[in-house]
């Protein structure tokens, strides 16, 4: 957050392969969170486009 409010980013497209079931998706969003080095207690959301 910047004194100008909140930012959006696009953090990234992750490629899935196989089966996209609900905890497919979130296990390879926290994969990609801890390999960037990205705390998850500071992401406020996340949209998934009707995805889980």
């Amino acid at each position: 957050m910047s004194s100008q409010g909140p930012k959006e980013e696009l953090l990234g497209l992750l490629p899935l392969s196989g089966q996209t079931r609900g905890k497919d998706i979130a296990n390879a969003v926290q994969k990609f969170l801890e390999d960037n080095g990205i705390d998850i207690n500071k992401i406020v959301s996340i949209a998934t486009d009707g995805a889980i």
